[in-house]
């Protein structure tokens, strides 16, 4: 059995997300023919993966949602507060999940 504690309950960066933003940002220039010195090609891929990540936080917020999370668990997993999560993504987790009650 693992006894390492889930280190997913709260945001945090560490050299693991460190790690994996790095092969991310070198990867996307990679692929998109840019110089890997490049500082101002690492700034527009940042960019790219920030605002991707930003769209999927919407879906994994409705995701939780579907699986019963209370919305103080999710603010808890934004680091924000409860009133703040359900203000930005509430509506949106409605309507992805097909629910009209204002609690959802």
């Amino acid at each position: 059995m693992n006894h390492d504690a889930d280190r997913t309950a709260i945001p945090a960066t560490d050299c693991d997300t460190t790690a994996i933003v790095d092969a991310a940002v070198a990867e996307l220039v990679r692929r998109r023919n840019g110089c890997p010195d490049d500082a101002g090609a690492r700034v527009s891929c940042l960019v790219s993966l920030a605002v991707e990540a930003e769209d999927r936080l919407h879906d994994a917020v409705a995701d939780a949602r579907a699986q019963r999370y209370s919305w103080d668990d999710i603010a808890q997993r934004l680091a924000t507060s409860t009133t703040t999560a359900r203000r930005r993504f509430a509506a949106y987790a409605r309507m992805r999940n097909g629910t009209t009650n204002r609690t959802a």
